[in-house]
C-alpha cells in the first residue's frame, strides 16, 4: 500500500516529537538524580554503613540490629580510630597502627540484645542533637561534614579534612552529645572525632548515599549520612 506524502510527513513529524520528548525526559531524569544528590551545604542527612561513596573507604556509619560485629567490621572502621582520629571520648575501640584490635570498646561484653538497646539510645541521641549540629557545626559555617553513630557503638563526627577545629569546639560538641546521652542512661558515651574528605558525586555509580537512619553526612552527596 502506498501512503500519501502528507501521511508520511506526519509520521516523520510524530517520530521526531517522540524522540525529542524522550530526550527531554532523559535530561529531566538525570537532573532529578543530580538535584537529589546535591544538598544545601547546611543540611545534614542520614546514611548507613552499607552506602559507600568510595568503596575503599567505607563511611563509619550504620546500625544493623542483630547483625554480626566481627573483626572485619572493626577493621573497616579502624582508620577512624587511628590515623584519621582527631580526638575520642569515652570507651571507644582501640587499635594499633596496623589496625590490630587492642580493645573493642563499649561493645566488648555486650550481648546482641545489649547492643540493640545501645543502638536505640544512640539513635535517640542523634535525633535529639542533629538540629544543634546542623545549625552550629555543619559545614560550611562549621567543620562537621558527617554526624551520626556507627556499628561499633560510638557517636561518630566527621571533620572536614581541610578545615580547622580547635579543642574548645571539640569539647563543646562533646558536651552537647554527653548531656543528651545522660538522659538516655549512658554515663560516658563513646564519641570519636575524625578527619573526613568531602564526598564526591558520581552519577555512574548506584551506591549513592541514601537518607536512612543510622548516621548523617553533610556536604555534596545526599547522604549515611548524608538532618531531616
Amino acid at each position: 500500500m502506498r501512503y500519501p506524502k502528507t501521511s508520511i510527513f506526519r509520521k516523520r513529524e510524530t517520530m521526531k516529537r517522540l524522540i525529542f520528548l524522550t530526550c527531554i525526559m532523559s535530561v529531566l531524569l538525570i537532573a532529578g538524580i543530580a538535584s537529589g544528590a546535591v544538598l544545601d551545604k547546611n543540611i545534614l542527612r542520614p546514611v548507613t554503613y552499607a552506602n559507600f561513596s568510595n568503596p575503599a573507604t567505607p563511611p563509619p556509619f550504620g546500625n544493623v540490629p542483630g547483625g554480626v560485629i566481627d573483626d572485619k567490621l572493626y577493621a573497616s572502621l579502624a582508620p577512624c580510630y587511628s590515623e584519621k582520629m582527631i580526638k575520642s571520648y569515652g570507651p571507644v575501640p582501640v587499635f594499633t597502627r596496623d589496625h590490630q584490635i587492642l580493645s573493642r570498646g563499649i561493645l566488648a561484653d555486650y550481648t546482641i540484645a545489649d547492643r540493640n538497646a545501645l543502638y536505640a539510645k544512640l539513635d535517640n541521641i542523634y535525633e535529639s542533637t542533629k538540629d544543634t549540629f546542623d545549625k552550629k557545626y555543619a559545614y560550611p559555617q562549621g567543620p562537621v561534614i558527617s554526624y551520626g553513630y556507627n556499628a561499633l557503638g560510638s557517636v561518630a563526627v566527621g571533620i572536614y579534612e581541610k578545615g580547622v577545629v580547635d579543642q574548645k569546639t571539640l569539647d563543646d560538641m562533646y558536651s552537647v552529645i554527653s548531656a543528651e546521652s545522660k538522659k538516655q542512661g549512658i554515663d560516658t558515651v563513646p564519641v570519636v572525632f575524625y578527619t573526613e574528605s568531602m564526598p564526591q558525586l558520581d552519577l555512574g555509580r548506584t551506591d549513592m548515599w541514601r537518607p536512612v537512619i543510622g548516621g548523617v553526612q553533610t556536604g555534596i552527596i545526599p547522604v549515611l549520612f548524608l538532618i531531616q
